[in-house]
């Protein structure tokens, strides 16, 4: 939900960065120069779709270079414990050589 809204925030943005259109890419300046490197967020795919509707880049070049990034969920290092307490009816704890016998 929150991606959604953060997609359709940026909607009107396309502009942000002042985003040329360089060899079928929207490129942003880094440093002295531009760089096709650089994504800000949804603004550079909306950027692509702004330009292939007014014919600066192809449609081959949208398809290439657009996508919706959807999250799924979130991880925490700081969450793993640093001695795992996991018992197994084996023996096996976090060996990855260790081979379950028959």
């Amino acid at each position: 939900q929150e991606s959604i809204k953060v997609m359709v925030s940026q909607v009107d943005d396309y502009d942000y960065g002042n985003p040329i259109c360089q060899d079928v890419k929207i490129m942003y300046k880094d440093g002295d120069q531009y760089s096709d490197r650089i994504v800000e967020g949804f603004k550079t795919m909306f950027a692509f779709f702004y330009r292939a509707q007014s014919m600066t880049i192809t449609l081959a070049s949208l398809k290439t270079h657009t996508s919706i990034l959807l999250y799924s969920g979130r991880f925490s290092y700081a969450e793993i414990p640093k001695s795992p307490n996991i018992s197994s009816h084996h023996g096996c704890y976090w060996n990855p050589v260790c081979v379950e016998s028959s």
